[in-house]
């Protein structure tokens, strides 16, 4: 959800600027521009078996459900391409987003790429010192040569 920022926030006017030219480069393959962004999920559970379609008759599906916990869900975009991917975990720590970057440095189609702009939201989470901390292969020690975040974050948007 986006929130229109406080007028006159210059903050927000600049972070916004930082976002929109990183949008505007150009596609390189050496330094994809990748977005993420992350959420909880709350997860529901039918209370009653649906009735399903027939002919000329849609599904119906009663209003009621059952609360089965919730979950963060972190999505990626690599916008020029047209690439996407998610991940579903059981919570939404400072840990677990750091093995999201973790992942996406390690592991990703993107592990080789010399450098990656990352675009990112208002989470609060997001820090070279959280990846840092709770690292599974330390990679963290070049973690500034190698990704580049761009973030609106603490600019009244989210």
């Amino acid at each position: 959800m986006w929130c229109i920022p406080p007028e006159q926030n210059a903050e927000f006017v600049a972070k916004m600027e930082d976002v929109l030219d990183v949008y505007a480069l150009p596609y390189d393959e050496n330094i994809p521009v990748i977005c993420m962004d992350e959420k909880p999920y709350q997860l529901l559970g039918e209370r009653r078996k649906p009735i399903p379609m027939k002919p000329g008759t849609p599904q119906k599906i009663d209003n009621e459900y059952e609360r089965n916990g919730t979950c963060s869900i972190s999505v990626y975009a690599e916008p020029l391409t047209g690439w996407g991917f998610g991940h579903a975990r059981e919570r939404r720590t400072a840990a677990d987003w750091a093995h999201e970057i973790e992942w996406l440095l390690s592991e990703s189609k993107f592990k080789n790429a010399p450098k990656i702009r990352l675009v990112t939201d208002t989470s609060i989470l997001m820090s070279y010192g959280i990846c840092t901390r709770f690292s599974r292969r330390r990679r963290q020690e070049n973690l500034r040569n190698v990704l580049k975040y761009t973030t609106l974050q603490n600019t009244g948007v989210g």
